[in-house]
């Protein structure tokens, strides 16, 4: 695959705009992928400072620092190359839109962590596991579908959009509808351990 024609191929419109859903189960693993908040994993709950961290000093300790960074600042690229029509613009040179829509990708990465609490680990399989696989894995086939039936771009753009937001809206939905039985049969269970307790005594 080579990116300079897949920012080719949004000239008329950036996949973003297509694809919301697809985009934000990418955004989504692209924040756990670099450890940044909510996914920050390797910091434990209790800890004040940077967790595995604080085994560094000086000069290591920033270069850990920096290395998060760069790495933000990598994924944010990927992101503006793939959803945002990576160096397409009006008007502006193209380094300047590139720059500038990688530097709104990280800000939204960083009003995302200060936004939303920590999420625990087996609550971040569970959403990886149950949620976010099944969407994506729904999406491929949803678009492999569309793109196959050979429209032109914008009836294909219209299709795309419509059913990749009734995949988006559907699946939450049952996510919601699972975590909401999930949340029901615990307090079920512990109103009948509390009756047997009870019932003990």
């Amino acid at each position: 695959m080579s990116t300079v024609r897949i920012v080719e191929a949004q000239a008329r419109l950036p996949f973003i705009l297509m694809l919301p859903g697809v985009f934000l189960v990418h955004f989504i693993c692209a924040a756990a992928e670099s450890n940044r908040g909510p996914f920050d994993l390797p910091e434990a709950e209790s800890e004040l400072v940077a967790g595995f961290f604080t085994e560094y000093s000086g000069m290591k300790f920033g270069l850990f620092f920096v290395a998060e960074y760069i790495n933000l600042f990598a994924i944010s690229a990927i992101i503006t190359t793939l959803w945002l029509g990576g160096w397409q613009g009006p008007l502006l040179p193209s380094w300047f839109w590139f720059f500038a829509k990688s530097f709104a990708v990280i800000f939204v990465f960083m009003w995302v962590r200060f936004t939303l609490p920590r999420f625990r680990i087996d609550h971040l399989l569970s959403f990886a596991w149950k949620f976010l696989l099944p969407l994506a894995l729904t999406n491929l086939f949803v678009v492999g579908l569309v793109v196959k039936l050979g429209l032109g771009f914008w009836p294909q753009a219209a299709a795309l959009l419509v059913t990749n937001v009734a995949v988006t809206v559907g699946a939450l939905y049952l996510g919601g509808w699972a975590l909401r039985r999930a949340q029901q049969r615990a307090v079920e269970e512990r109103m009948a351990q509390w009756r047997a307790w009870q019932q003990s005594r």
